[in-house]
C-alpha cells in the first residue's frame, strides 16, 4: 500500500539487501534480498518489529550492519524516535538487535510526524541521527544524535541542537551528511518556509558538535521531503527532493569553500516525472559511489524506485581517445612529459594498491568507474599508478 512507508540498504556493499516496510496494522515488516544480475531473490525475516508511524529510515552501517531508524508509536516509545541493529551473518539470515530509542520526541502529537534521517560516518563509525523534536510546528529544534554501534547494540549521546527554535516539523525533515573532504557535518533544515544549513565540526572525543553559522539554502521552493548525498569524486553535497512549485524531485549541488563558511548553491536539475508521486527523499534514497540515486516514493495506492544518474562537468574522453596522464605540474605552453600505456605516474594520492583506478568527468583518478568508463590504469602504491 502506497501510504505505507518503505526503506533499504545494502550490506557493506555487498550483494545482500535488507528492506523494511510497514504492514497495514502497522507492524513492520523485514526482507533480505539476494541480488544476482538485475533480479533480486527476497526473502521474508519478520513481519512485526513492533509498531511503527510509518516514518522510517534504514542506512548501512560498516560491514555486514545496517541501521532501521523510525518514528515508533508504540506505548512506550509514544511517536518518539528508535533505531534497530540488523546485522548480517554472511549466508542470507539476520540477527534484529533489541529497538532503542534515540531520544527527543520526534512531534508534538501523533498526527504531525517526524521524518528521522540517518547516515553513516564510516571515517570515525558513529552513526549520525536528525531530528526535528520538541515544541510545536513551525517553533522546534534541528539537531543529531551521535551514535556509538557495538555488535547489534547502540547508545546515543545528547541532542547536538544545531538552531533551538522556529523549526517546521512534518515534510521539513532534518537531515545530516559527513563532508569527507572537509571531515565536517553538514546538517539541513526548515525554518520559516525555507531551508538551512549549518556545518558542524567534533570534538576530540567525536561525543558533541560544535556548529558554524547558519547559511541558506534556495527560497520557498525546496519546502517538501528531501535529502542529502555526499559524492566523493567531486567532494559535493548534493540536495535533492520535491519542488514546492512543480512538485518534481530536483536535485542541488553544494560547494562549500575551504573553511566551510560560505557555500555556493547549483541550479536546480529537475526530474522528467510530472505526475503527483510525493517523493520521500529523506526516507528512501540510496546514494552509492558510482552516483546513483534510488528514490523510493509513494501514490494513494502503490509505491515505486525510481533510478537517477548524477553527471558532473562535461568530458570528451573515451576508453579509445585516452593516452596517458602528465607528470608533474605543468605551465600553459610548456612542454609536457606523458606517461603512457605500460609506463608509471607517481604523482598520485590515496590509490587503492592492486585494484583498477578510473578517468573521472572532471579529469580526476578515482577507484569507481565514471560515465562513461575509462580505465586509467592500476595502482601499485597508494601514490603510484600503472598506465593501462
Amino acid at each position: 500500500n502506497g501510504n505505507h512507508d518503505m526503506a533499504m540498504a545494502t550490506f557493506n556493499g555487498s550483494k545482500y539487501v535488507c528492506a523494511a516496510w510497514a504492514h497495514s496494522n502497522s507492524e513492520v515488516g523485514l526482507s533480505i534480498g539476494e541480488i544476482d544480475g538485475d533480479t533480486i531473490t527476497w526473502t521474508a525475516h519478520t513481519q512485526n518489529l513492533d509498531t511503527t508511524n510509518e516514518q522510517m529510515f534504514m542506512v548501512s552501517c560498516g560491514t555486514n550492519k545496517v541501521a532501521l531508524i523510525g518514528n515508533f508509536n508504540a506505548s512506550s516509545f509514544n511517536n518518539r524516535v528508535g533505531c534497530y541493529i540488523i546485522q548480517h551473518d554472511g549466508d542470507g539470515t539476520l540477527t534484529v538487535g533489541s529497538r532503542v530509542l534515540v531520544g527527543g520526541y520526534a512531534s508534538s502529537s501523533s498526527s504531525n510526524v517526524n521524518h528521522p534521517y540517518g547516515c553513516y560516518d564510516s571515517v570515525n563509525d558513529k552513526l549520525l541521527v536528525g531530528q526535528t523534536v520538541n515544541g510545536t510546528t513551525g517553533n522546534a529544534q534541528a539537531g543529531l544524535r551521535i551514535g556509538t554501534i557495538s555488535g547489534t547494540s547502540v547508545s546515543f549521546g545528547d541532542h547536538q541542537i544545531a538552531t533551538s527554535s522556529g523549526v517546521r516539523y512534518g515534510s521539513m525533515n532534518t537531515q545530516a551528511i559527513l563532508h569527507k573532504g572537509l571531515g565536517k557535518i553538514v546538517i539541513s533544515y526548515g525554518v520559516s518556509g525555507t531551508r538551512k544549513i549549518k556545518v558542524g565540526t567534533y570534538n576530540t572525543a567525536k561525543t558533541a558538535i560544535t556548529w558554524g553559522s547558519e547559511l541558506s539554502h534556495g527560497g520557498s521552493d525546496v519546502r517538501n521531503e528531501c535529502s542529502l548525498g555526499y559524492d566523493e569524486n567531486t567532494k559535493t553535497v548534493v540536495w535533492f527532493g520535491r519542488r514546492h512549485s512543480t512538485g518534481k524531485t530536483a536535485f542541488q549541488t553544494y560547494q562549500f569553500n575551504s573553511d566551510a563558511t560560505s557555500v555556493t548553491i547549483g541550479s536546480f536539475s529537475e526530474s522528467p516525472r510530472s505526475d503527483s508521486h510525493n517523493y520521500q527523499g529523506g526516507n528512501n534514497v540510496h546514494w552509492n559511489p558510482v552516483r546513483k540515486l534510488l528514490v523510493g516514493s509513494h501514490h494513494s495506492s502503490y509505491s515505486r524506485w525510481d533510478l537517477f544518474t548524477m553527471h558532473t562537468g562535461t568530458s570528451t574522453t573515451t576508453a579509445d581517445n585516452f593516452a596517458g596522464i602528465v607528470s608533474g605540474t605543468v605551465s600553459s605552453g610548456s612542454q609536457a612529459t606523458i606517461a603512457v600505456s605500460g609506463n608509471t605516474n607517481s604523482d598520485q594520492t590515496g590509490l587503492t594498491v592492486g585494484s583498477k583506478h578510473y578517468i573521472t568527468r572532471t579529469g580526476g583518478i578515482s577507484s569507481t568507474a565514471d560515465d562513461p568508463s575509462v580505465v586509467a590504469g592500476i595502482a601499485l602504491s597508494s601514490t603510484k599508478l600503472l598506465i593501462k
